[in-house]
């Protein structure tokens, strides 16, 4: 993919800089068209984020081979301008021993802060009231956690701050700060939103979580007081497979009737499709993705059953039912006969 993009329009230009290229190594005959480079810019992205997804050795994998091909390319630009001589300017001594100096102070052990930094100081508690000194520990901002909806204003204006920087100070402060706000709301939001993290399509927009959760089964849970909510003993999560000929996202009248007659216990699990949601759809019915995104849940082992049939491709995610189970409610999968699943062994779900 890197030799491709070589030979594309914007490669070719960066080499008209160089005044007496090797052009036996240019490849000048040869240039890649505008949707060819569309294409290979693509595919090397998806290899990227294949390699990229799973453990930390994954991750490590990837920065080791991106390393090879960038002193590749390095190597290559190097023999197109005649192979230079690679030589660099005498240290003087002047500059060696500042250089040594500096080193020095930086490996040297530093003194610890009687304070660290952002801590509060505990000299209070030697000024005699005891209760007045206990008091000072008991500020809200020191045992209360901040209110979700808190991050979303501060999230907003460094994405503005990142659009349109002020200077390069300002859009890595920016960058840094919006990065510690999506982490501490994505922290408070794993407790009160799980199951909106499915639906998080990328790290840089993570809106999702601040949005209010109008799902029909909570609508439904708020009409029936909880005091009258009977549960089954058995609540693992029920597979609904059905065996006619129907497809599976018209939901069979068992089913409606099971979830309308128990709200607040049962809970339909949306599938994911690969298309755009017609007029009308919602969230509720379905989670739209595209090609790409179902076949890495697909690679990634991430759907319990699934099925590739054209514009009838579908699957249920393992992480929203178990974030369904987690919420206390009983999760409602419906699928058919030939589906390709992994339910067998599947000690957790009732069939």
């Amino acid at each position: 993919m890197d030799f491709l993009l070589g030979l594309s329009t914007a490669a070719k230009e960066k080499l008209e800089s160089v005044k007496t290229p090797n052009k036996s190594v240019m490849y000048s005959d040869q240039q890649l068209s505008e949707e060819d480079t569309e294409w290979v810019t693509k595919t090397k992205k998806s290899v990227e984020s294949h390699l990229k997804r799973g453990s930390l050795e994954a991750s490590y994998f990837h920065r080791v081979v991106d390393t090879v091909l960038r002193r590749d390319k390095n190597w290559v630009r190097w023999k197109i301008e005649n192979c230079p001589p690679i030589e660099r300017p005498i240290v003087s001594a002047e500059d060696f021993v500042e250089s040594r100096r500096t080193a020095g102070k930086l490996a040297a052990t530093k003194r610890i802060r009687s304070t660290p930094m952002g801590s509060l100081s505990l000299e209070f508690l030697g000024d005699g009231d005891e209760a007045v000194s206990m008091e000072q520990f008991k500020t809200s901002d020191r045992y209360v956690l901040p209110e979700l909806d808190t991050f979303k204003r501060g999230i907003a204006d460094d994405d503005f701050e990142i659009e349109m920087p002020t200077n390069d100070q300002t859009k890595a402060a920016a960058i840094e700060g919006k990065a510690s706000k999506s982490w501490r709301a994505l922290r408070i939001a794993s407790k009160q939103k799980l199951a909106a993290f499915d639906k998080i399509e990328s790290d840089d927009k993570i809106d999702v979580i601040f949005e209010e959760a109008a799902t029909q089964d909570l609508e439904e849970a708020d009409e029936e007081p909880v005091g009258s909510i009977i549960y089954p003993e058995d609540r693992r999560p029920i597979i609904v497979v059905d065996a006619s000929d129907q497809r599976v996202g018209r939901i069979s009248q068992l089913t409606n009737e099971l979830i309308k007659g128990h709200p607040g216990v049962f809970t339909r699990v949306p599938t994911h499709v690969i298309r755009k949601p017609e007029e009308g759809e919602s969230n509720e019915d379905a989670h739209f993705v595209d090609a790409q995104a179902f076949n890495v849940m697909r690679d990634g082992d991430q759907f319990l059953a699934y099925v590739e049939d054209g514009d009838n491709s579908w699957g249920v995610s393992r992480r929203l039912i178990d974030s369904i189970s987690d919420n206390g409610k009983i999760p409602v999968a419906v699928m058919n006969r030939e589906v390709r699943t992994s339910l067998l062994p599947l000690p957790h779900a009732y069939h």
